[in-house]
């Protein structure tokens, strides 16, 4: 038995219970009302989806298999199919289909219609909605300087997204919660003092905490999570390596990460339901 299914295998009933929790709590106790559901933020390629089904299904995340990145031009609401009421609400995250589906998501959030946002990022390592890396905008020739410019480009737009959101948060009504998940921790390991520094002390954490200092912390909580939800090399369509998964970052990393992943889902949950 590999390490990884040792793990999972004796932490079996622990690993069910948690998610257990977390989904009957996504999906609420009284199927006649409509339970406020959650919206999942961040740029194109970036990761939203997939974590959408981590949690609105019980899929094995253990062995379930990452797809090609299929760039999402509508918003993509995943009903749950034991709780119909409750919605998981994912729009597309490409910087020119913001103005289109935001800002009525970004009305109801502030009425109350939605416990929760989740903000996915990746350190400027959204999947690439091209066939090459070489048709795009910034590639000059050297692949080492277009994923230096490509990552930079993306952080900001990172920025871009949360500022967009801000404004929401601080009119929201009721308690409201926010969770940045940064993802792709398999292929920024070797980085991960300087990731983890940019979110937590950085240009992230100062435009955060200087836009939501003046809320109550009884009604906004934020946390901060660092995982792989898949491992996987970085690629284009054409199957172009990019960014290799880092060595030494093997399944037991990763399930760590969605372990953490949960956990904070579950205190998120207990300071919403003040259990």
């Amino acid at each position: 038995m590999s390490e990884i299914a040792s793990w999972a295998w004796k932490n079996r009933d622990e690993i069910v219970r948690s998610l257990r929790g977390i989904w009957e709590w996504i999906r609420g106790t009284d199927k006649a009302t409509p339970t406020p559901g959650i919206l999942i933020f961040g740029p194109g390629g970036s990761g939203k989806t997939t974590l959408s089904k981590i949690l609105s299904e019980p899929i094995d995340w253990l062995a379930d298999p990452p797809g090609l990145y299929t760039e999402s031009i509508s918003t993509e609401r995943v009903k749950l199919t034991d709780a119909p009421n409750v919605e998981i609400v994912v729009p597309p995250g490409q910087s020119f289909r913001r103005d289109a589906t935001w800002p009525s998501l970004q009305a109801d959030l502030v009425a109350g219609k939605y416990r929760g946002v989740i903000v996915v990022v990746s350190h400027g390592l959204a999947s690439i909605p091209l066939d090459s890396y070489k048709d795009h905008k910034l590639y000059e020739g050297s692949v080492p300087k277009f994923l230096e410019a490509m990552r930079q480009e993306e952080r900001a737009d990172e920025l871009d997204v949360l500022k967009r959101l801000l404004p929401s948060f601080q009119l929201a009504k009721g308690k409201l919660w926010l969770l940045t998940v940064v993802v792709k921790q398999d292929l920024w390991w070797p980085e991960k003092d300087d990731v983890e520094r940019h979110y937590r002390d950085g240009p992230y954490r100062d435009l955060l905490t200087a836009e939501t200092a003046r809320l109550s912390p009884s009604t906004f909580r934020h946390e901060m999570v660092f995982a792989s939800l898949a491992i996987s090399n970085f690629r284009t369509a054409k199957n172009e390596l990019l960014v290799p998964n880092a060595k030494g970052y093997d399944q037991l990393e990763q399930a760590r990460s969605l372990r953490k992943l949960f956990e904070t889902l579950d205190a998120l949950r207990k300071w919403e339901t003040g259990s």
